[in-house]
């Protein structure tokens, strides 16, 4: 059944994108995507805390930012001042609704590329420290605020009198 095939299809898709190693992204779109699968696997594997979160964000990184708009699918390039990336920001608010969503996304994926920094293009300076040689193209943004107060109007006391008395 062609239906129940392609129903399967999309299973298997679903799950592959919940595995660790993101062997999703290899399979799906070649192996020219290896060093950023290398990363992610990497990066997420010593995460203790927020995985499904940060896988999100990863998939969504691979899949509808770098793979969608055909960018350089060598991580070097990333931190090569020829290479000209389109806003993150601007990118997650056409295909992500929430601003809560988009802020945390976000900013995983600057704690992401700031690991790649720290891990493969740091060097200590005099005092042992280590020093970025590189900077990360992407900025963190500040998550909104979440409203703590109702926009409804209070009932009046009056009836919540008559309520107790109900009651």
């Amino acid at each position: 059944n062609k239906c129940f095939l392609h129903k399967w299809i999309g299973m298997e898709q679903k799950y592959a994108k919940n595995d660790l190693s993101c062997r999703w992204v290899t399979q799906m779109y070649g192996d020219k995507w290896e060093g950023w699968r290398i990363y992610a696997d990497e990066w997420l594997h010593i995460q203790i805390r927020g995985l499904q979160g940060r896988m999100n964000a990863i998939q969504w990184f691979l899949e509808y930012y770098l793979i969608a708009q055909d960018l350089p699918y060598d991580p070097v390039l990333l931190f090569t001042k020829h290479t000209v990336w389109p806003d993150l920001v601007s990118h997650m608010e056409q295909t992500l609704k929430s601003a809560v969503s988009r802020s945390q996304r976000n900013n995983l994926i600057v704690e992401f590329i700031d690991w790649i920094i720290y891990k493969d293009y740091c060097e200590p300076n005099d005092h042992g420290v280590p020093t970025p040689l590189v900077e990360n193209p992407f900025i963190r943004i500040k998550q909104p605020p979440v409203p703590t107060e109702s926009v409804l109007n209070p009932l009046p006391y009056k009836y919540i009198k008559e309520l107790r008395n109900i009651l």
